[in-house]
């Protein structure tokens, strides 16, 4: 086996959470009705409202994940860089992981500004009205 197999042998599952993750968050940006319930204590029990509490509770899972993984990984690839480990099959393989990484910090502070959006554009309808 080479080294790209034993990788995936021994972290696969790791690979696929992230990858499960990746996926819900993009059906969730799709899923417009479920956003009103994101992050909220009262949540219908309905597909919109389940669906919300397990993006809340992904979101909270991997908040301290997403945040610290980034500077983990960029300090291995400049020890990678600095001791000339890497050889040009290798680069197009840290550059799809990445990519992966920066796609899931976009993802979940998407899902944070949501809400945020969401609450603002509520009071300005709450204004309006007035």
């Amino acid at each position: 086996m080479n080294k790209f197999e034993i990788f995936l042998k021994n972290n696969f599952p790791k690979i696929l959470k992230f990858e499960i993750f990746i996926f819900l968050t993009l059906l969730y940006h799709l899923d417009e009705k479920s956003h009103q319930y994101f992050n909220n204590v009262d949540v219908p029990l309905n597909f919109n409202g389940i669906f919300a509490i397990t993006m809340t509770i992904f979101f909270a899972l991997y908040f301290f994940i997403v945040i610290v993984f980034p500077f983990i990984l960029l300090v291995k690839l400049i020890l990678i860089w600095k001791f000339k480990m890497i050889n040009k099959r290798n680069i197009l393989l840290l550059f799809i992981i990445s990519l992966l990484y920066i796609v899931t910090i976009i993802s979940l502070f998407s899902l944070y500004a949501m809400k945020q959006n969401l609450n603002i554009s509520s009071k300005k309808q709450a204004l309006e009205g007035f």
